[in-house]
C-alpha cells in the first residue's frame, strides 16, 4: 500500500472536495493508494459563506492550520488547487521544494487571480508538478501547455446511490436545479427573466435543491429545499427534467457539468447552456437540449413539458450515458495515474 497526503480546499461540506477527493478516498485505497485527507477550510467557513457572512478571519486562521499540518504530510501530495490560497507562489514553492505533488482542478480558479499580483501562480505550480488532474476539456486546454502529464477525470458519481432510489415524480411538472447558495446567486439568478417568461407561458414548479432560505424569483412557482448528501438522489427523482444554466464567461467555461451528470443518473432529460463541459456532455448522446437564448430555453421547456414520450426516451438515454461517469470506473484511472506520476 502506497501512502500519500491529500490536501483539500474544504471538508466534505464543500462540493469540490467531497466529489473529487472524499468520495474517491476509499476507492483509491482499494487500488493500493492510501492517503489521509487534510482539509484547509472548515465547516464554519463554508456555513458562513453560504449564509453570506464575512469569513475572512476564518480563512486567515485556516492558513495557520495548514502550516501546522505540514510536518504531518507525506512526501507525495495530491493537492486541490494550491496549498496556500492568496499567498505568493514563491512561498508555496518553498514549502513544496522537497516534495512531489499532483495538482487537481475542477474550476478555472486562475481567473480569480487575474489582474492581481498572484496572476500566473497556478501555471507556475502546474509546470513543476509531477502531474495534473483536470475535470474538463476547458481546464485541460489551459493547463496542458504548462505540463504534458495531464489526465481528464470528470467529476464522477456513485451510480448505486441513484439507482437504488425509486422514481417518485411529482404530479405537477417539476424542473430541478441543484447546487449551493453561492452557485444559485452566480448561475441561476442571472436567468431570472428567462424563468419568469417561461413561467408566464407554461405551468411548472422549479425545485431548488440548495437551501430553503434563498431569494425567490418573482412570478415563478418555486419550492426550496435544503440540500443533503443523503437526500439529493431522492429529491431529484421527484422532478421531470433538470436544468443547468451558466453565464458565458471565462470562469464559467471552466465549470464541470456535474449537475448534468446528476440528472443523467436520475433519468432526467436536461437543458443546459452551451458553455464549457455542458457542450461536451450534451454531444455524447441524445439526453436533452442546449439552450443559448431565451427563445431556445422556452422552446426546450415547452417540448419536454408537452411531450411525455420525448421525456421518456431522453430519460432512458440519460441513464445509459450515466455509466460513463461512474466513480468506480474513474477511481481506477486516478489510482493508475497517481502511481505513474510518483513512479510507484
Amino acid at each position: 500500500m502506497k501512502k500519500i497526503s491529500i490536501c483539500t480546499r474544504y471538508t466534505p461540506l464543500g462540493a469540490s472536495s467531497r466529489l473529487r477527493f472524499y468520495n474517491y478516498h476509499p476507492l483509491l485505497a482499494e487500488q493500493g493508494v492510501s492517503g489521509k485527507i487534510f482539509p484547509l477550510l472548515g465547516d464554519r467557513y463554508l456555513n458562513g459563506l453560504y449564509r453570506g457572512k464575512r469569513v475572512r478571519h476564518l480563512a486567515a486562521a485556516s492558513l495557520v492550520k495548514r502550516l501546522m499540518q505540514l510536518p504531518l504530510l507525506e512526501k507525495e501530495l495530491l493537492i486541490e488547487y494550491e496549498l496556500f490560497p492568496f499567498l505568493p507562489v514563491w512561498f508555496e514553492e518553498l514549502i513544496l521544494r522537497r516534495r512531489k505533488y499532483i495538482l487537481s482542478f475542477d474550476d478555472a480558479v486562475w481567473e480569480k487571480y487575474r489582474g492581481t499580483r498572484l496572476e500566473g501562480k497556478f501555471e507556475r505550480l502546474v509546470s513543476r508538478a509531477c502531474g495534473v488532474i483536470s475535470a474538463n476539456n476547458s481546464i485541460t486546454d489551459h493547463l496542458k501547455p504548462y505540463n504534458e502529464r495531464i489526465i481528464k477525470i470528470p467529476t464522477a458519481i456513485d451510480l448505486e446511490k441513484y439507482t437504488s432510489v425509486p422514481e417518485n415524480r411529482d404530479e405537477e411538472f417539476t424542473i430541478a436545479w441543484i447546487g449551493t447558495p453561492v452557485t444559485y446567486q452566480e448561475c441561476l439568478l442571472p436567468f431570472s427573466s428567462m424563468l419568469q417568461e417561461a413561467s408566464a407561458r407554461f405551468d411548472f414548479k422549479l425545485l431548488v435543491i440548495a437551501s430553503d432560505k434563498l431569494q425567490r424569483i418573482d412570478g415563478v412557482n418555486m419550492e426550496f429545499v435544503n440540500w443533503s448528501s443523503s437526500a439529493e438522489a431522492e429529491l431529484l427523482k421527484r422532478a421531470h427534467i433538470g436544468i443547468m444554466p451558466l453565464p458565458e464567461n471565462d470562469f464559467m467555461r471552466g465549470k464541470s457539468a456535474y449537475k448534468l451528470i446528476q440528472y443523467l443518473a436520475s433519468g432526467l432529460p436536461c437543458i443546459a447552456s452551451p458553455v464549457g463541459e455542458n457542450t461536451v456532455l450534451l454531444s455524447q448522446g441524445e439526453v436533452g437540449f442546449a439552450a443559448g437564448t431565451v427563445d431556445e430555453w422556452i422552446s426546450a421547456i415547452g417540448k419536454l413539458k408537452e411531450d411525455v414520450l420525448l421525456r421518456s426516451r431522453l430519460g432512458v438515454n440519460a441513464l445509459e450515458l450515466a455509466g460513463e461517469y461512474s466513480i468506480r470506473k474513474h477511481a481506477v484511472r486516478m489510482a493508475d495515474f497517481i502511481k505513474e506520476c510518483f513512479n510507484w
